[in-house]
């Protein structure tokens, strides 16, 4: 579409044909390069050399839409099954009951979890493509890679113009979201300890490699709220409850 426009002279042609012109950043970046996280080095997912740029009128829809579409989701169960227990479970839990009502009870405690929304952007505006909740969502690693990806365009470094070009600390966002959940549900603490479950990483290394990732970002955080904790990880069924706290079992 763009091109077609720029095939006779215009006042924009010689800026685009500069920008076309340009073969020297690549299309993915590499993430084996010094500024990335160890964590994140030979990363599985191809990581874009090509930041997405949203002016302020696209960011407030994004915001908008960030909170309406979970809203949503969350009255599916009341919406499209009533509720019905038998109903829910034939559709989510290969028909188990007690499943299923184990899953009702903790989502009718409202709880604020993560959500991040796939979406793609037509002609009628923003679509979305999925919604991945949990507390495992993905998406906030691209954090690591912002420097990085910057440096490949001077207009973005330039120290005149990079105020012009926000990025949002994903990081940092998590994190905090993280304790002031923590907070909301325990009230304040003086420490904050979470736990990771981590049985999918076979690899001690890489697994204490991520532990101490995550760790100093949250004591980081911890430190902004005047707290202390740490982050830890285990066989999960250790873990065992003793006064409204768990513990590793004995």
């Amino acid at each position: 579409m763009i091109k077609n426009t720029t095939e006779e002279y215009t006042i924009l042609s010689e800026k685009f044909l500069e920008f076309e012109g340009n073969k020297d950043i690549p299309a993915r970046i590499n993430t084996n390069h010094d500024s990335v996280p160890d964590v994140f080095k030979s990363y599985k997912y191809p990581v874009s050399g090509w930041p997405v740029l949203i002016n302020k009128q696209m960011t407030e829809e994004l915001k908008e839409l960030s909170i309406k579409i979970p809203g949503l989701l969350k009255q599916i169960p009341t919406l499209y099954f009533n509720d019905d227990i038998k109903k829910l479970a034939e559709f989510y839990f290969e028909g188990d009951e007690m499943m299923t009502e184990f899953a009702m009870l903790c989502h009718k405690k409202d709880l604020e979890i993560g959500c991040r929304l796939d979406l793609t952007f037509t002609e009628d505006g923003f679509k979305v493509l999925e919604a991945n909740i949990g507390s495992s969502i993905g998406g906030w690693q691209i954090q690591s890679f912002e420097s990085l990806i910057r440096n490949n365009h001077p207009e973005l470094v330039n120290k005149d113009k990079i105020l012009d070009y926000k990025g949002r600390n994903t990081l940092q966002i998590y994190m905090k979201f993280l304790i002031e959940q923590i907070i909301k549900q325990l009230g304040k603490q003086n420490t904050i300890n979470v736990f990771m479950e981590m049985g999918d990483i076979e690899d001690e290394s890489e697994k204490q490699e991520s532990l101490n990732f995550f760790d100093s970002l949250f004591k980081e955080e911890l430190a902004n709220f005047g707290l202390k904790g740490g982050t830890y990880t285990g066989d999960m069924n250790s873990l065992v409850s003793h006064r409204w706290k768990f513990i590793f079992g004995g």
